[in-house]
C-alpha cells in the first residue's frame, strides 16, 4: 500500500504544496512532485482526505483564506470568504 505525505515548500517568491509518495515496505522509489502553481502561499495544511487538501492560502489579498486543494490536478476552490 502506497501512502502520501503532504508539505509546503518555498520555491521562487511562493510557498507551494508538495507530495511524496511513501512506498512503505515496497521497494519503489519516493517520489516528490509539486501539487500547487500560482502566485499565492500555501502558508499551512489543515488535513487531508483521498485525493483532497485543505491548506490555508494567502495571496495579494490581507487575510488567508480556507481553500481546498485536488491534489491531482492542483486546482484550488475557495472554502471561506
Amino acid at each position: 500500500m502506497e501512502s502520501k505525505i503532504y508539505f509546503c515548500v518555498p520555491i521562487d517568491v511562493t510557498l507551494e504544496l508538495f507530495e511524496v509518495n511513501y512506498p512503505e515496505l515496497t521497494k519503489m522509489l519516493s517520489v516528490v512532485r509539486q501539487v500547487t502553481q500560482g502566485d499565492f502561499d500555501v502558508n499551512g495544511i489543515v488535513g487531508q482526505v483521498d485525493i483532497t487538501t485543505i491548506v490555508f492560502k494567502k495571496g495579494y489579498e490581507p487575510c488567508r483564506r480556507i481553500v481546498q486543494v485536488n491534489a491531482v490536478k492542483g486546482t484550488t476552490q475557495q472554502l471561506t470568504m
